[in-house]
């Protein structure tokens, strides 16, 4: 393969087994191997039961911790990462690898990429120190990827620049 892009996700659902199984194939036409990287639910998350395990992928065990009344999450995943040249993480500020990986491209060691809402869109009010960390990184990264022409206008309100923007219409 010429390339290879790595995608770390907190967990996989099954309503997103189709879309990572239709990028893989996309992908690999264009000579890019797409190395997914994956934890475990919470258990809140796992008693869903709409959690799946792709066989192509790699699930990684999650260390949970809880720091100030706070939930985040340790996926190991810098060996892959480092074998990567491009490095796609969910917009998420509670995932502790994504500051790892941005600190990585801000001194130009890899590209990191974001994908997601452009802002979080819970029920509750999201922490104001995890959305101001969600901004920062929000305009640092080297690619965007929105979920949706919507998500695309948040991501801009951030003051992304708007050419690297891609909505994949995952909705």
């Amino acid at each position: 393969m010429a390339g290879q892009v790595l995608i770390v996700q907190k967990t996989i659902h099954q309503y997103r087994r189709r879309f990572f199984e239709l990028l893989r194939e996309y992908l690999a036409h264009e000579d890019i191997e797409l190395v997914l990287v994956y934890g475990q639910p919470e258990p809140a998350e796992a008693s869903r039961r709409d959690v799946v395990h792709l066989d192509w992928a790699f699930e990684r065990h999650t260390l949970f911790l809880s720091v100030l009344q706070r939930r985040l999450y340790w996926q190991p995943c810098l060996a892959h990462a480092m074998q990567a040249d491009l490095i796609i993480v969910e917009q998420a500020s509670k995932l502790m690898v994504n500051y790892v990986l941005l600190a990585l491209q801000m001194v130009g060691v890899k590209r990191l990429a974001l994908w997601g809402h452009g802002r979080s869109l819970n029920a509750t009010p999201p922490s104001r120190i995890g959305e101001a960390a969600k901004a920062f990184m929000s305009r640092r990264v080297h690619w965007w990827f929105a979920y949706n022409e919507i998500s695309a206008r948040y991501v801009r309100e951030l003051g992304y620049n708007a050419a690297r923007i891609t909505s994949v219409e995952n909705v």
